[in-house]
């Protein structure tokens, strides 16, 4: 089985989070008829849709929404590639391949998070600039790698030996150039060079604002592991790179104050909420009060309430 998230636990309308949140938070309803008039401004197709031979493929667009998280970050911080839950994946990866092709594969992943990765950060310097298309699309042809070892780590079992990382192998040992090319199939890296562009020309007054990468929260071991997009100036920030109309799905509302949460000790300072479709160039966005007042209702209680008695349903449930 794949490993427990918070995402995973919102998928099963059984789990603890999921009763929890149905039952502290009903109002789904009262809240999008509110951001109703915010969501209509972006209600038509993309503005950035991708080609139909990437749309052809589902799992490729997932593969790309992670790389795009990747490339957004970096416009804030360079995250050691060490802290990289993509390298938690490559570690992942090694662990359940057969021990006959690991020694390549260790070499290969040892040279890419310990040398290639640091020397093509440090020579574009990403923060806070808007890239060349050249340097932009090399980028992205990087993040789309990492986004590959992510999934490693979020993936079951079987998928991971499935990868087309493994494909990658030849009669000597995979190169350096083979897993760098994986970023330019089908176009992939002009396509998120697209969507970061749009970020930056949509949100580049922001980028040099107070930012946590990939927050982590108090109560994250609590539900097998949630790790949040990005902590913008005190706004939580999901980063969504959907295909088709964008709507306010249970999971994606869910989602956003489940984190919250989370955040059992106020340690993030958490005040606002936002969801940045990468394909519309769009930020839709709350304050936390209003957000917890119209899920929750005029009785619902303060918010550090709602954290103890979150942490006491999942704890109850350990």
């Amino acid at each position: 089985m794949g490993l427990m998230s918070l995402t995973s636990e919102l998928d099963d309308p059984r789990s603890a989070v999921s009763l929890f949140l149905a039952q502290r938070f009903p109002n789904l309803k009262a809240l999008r008829d509110w951001t109703r008039p915010q969501l209509a401004t972006f209600a038509g197709p993309p503005t950035i849709a991708p080609p139909q031979m990437i749309r052809d493929r589902p799992a490729l667009l997932g593969t790309i929404g992670m790389a795009v998280d990747y490339r957004l970050r970096y416009y804030f911080a360079v995250t050691p590639p060490d802290e990289f839950v993509a390298r938690i994946g490559a570690s992942r990866l090694l662990y359940l391949m057969p021990s006959g092709d690991r020694p390549a594969w260790q070499r290969l992943i040892a040279r890419l998070f310990g040398e290639t990765i640091p020397s093509i950060t440090d020579r574009l310097a990403p923060v806070g600039s808007r890239l060349s298309d050249r340097h932009e699309k090399e980028l992205c042809q990087l993040c789309y790698l990492l986004a590959f070892f992510e999934e490693m780590y979020r993936a079951p079992p079987q998928y991971v030996m499935q990868s087309r990382l493994l494909s990658l192998e030849r009669a000597g040992e995979p190169t350096m150039d083979d897993l760098l090319a994986m970023g330019k199939e089908m176009g992939v890296e002009a396509e998120l060079a697209r969507l970061s562009h749009a970020f930056y020309d949509t949100l580049g007054s922001l980028i040099e604002s107070p930012a946590v990468l990939n927050p982590v929260f108090a109560g994250s071991g609590d539900v097998g592991g949630a790790d949040a997009d990005l902590i913008l100036d005190g706004c939580l920030l999901e980063i969504k790179t959907s295909v088709g109309k964008e709507r306010l799905t249970r999971e994606r509302l869910y989602q956003l104050i489940g984190y919250v949460l989370l955040d059992y000790n106020d340690e993030h300072c958490i005040r606002d909420l936002g969801i940045y479709f990468t394909r519309h160039a769009a930020l839709l966005g709350w304050s936390l009060e209003q957000f917890v007042m119209l899920l929750g209702g005029d009785s619902i209680p303060p918010l550090d309430v709602l954290r103890d008695q979150f942490r006491s349903a999942l704890c109850s449930t350990t």
